[in-house]
């Protein structure tokens, strides 16, 4: 069965003007594009494409949600004054047929 953006919890990277990118379609259906790179030392969250219902930076493993919140970091926790929820994947603004590459604040 071959599978499309269209489908949910897939995903796939590209560059687009040398930045890197992840656009992902989460299990809700929502179209979501995020810089693709990890938060901690910037190595690539996830390559070339995919079916998964999480995505985890290969570097040292945190684990980001298809909607870019960070749900798992390895050998961090305790660390003082580290708080996950301002750890999440850098999103840009997506619609079907168009992504738009200015940084998205909710």
């Amino acid at each position: 069965m071959k599978r499309t953006i269209a489908d949910r919890e897939i995903f796939f990277t590209a560059d687009v003007a040398g930045e890197p990118i992840i656009v992902v379609r989460d299990k809700q259906g929502e179209l979501r594009a995020f810089s693709n790179v990890c938060r901690h030392r910037a190595g690539p969250i996830a390559l070339g494409s995919g079916c998964q219902n999480v995505l985890r930076c290969q570097y040292h493993g945190w684990t980001y949600t298809l909607d870019g919140r960070l749900i798992g970091t390895p050998d961090v926790e305790g660390v003082e004054f580290f708080d996950s929820s301002t750890m999440g994947m850098v999103r840009f603004a997506a619609k079907p047929g168009t992504v738009y590459f200015c940084e998205f604040r909710s």
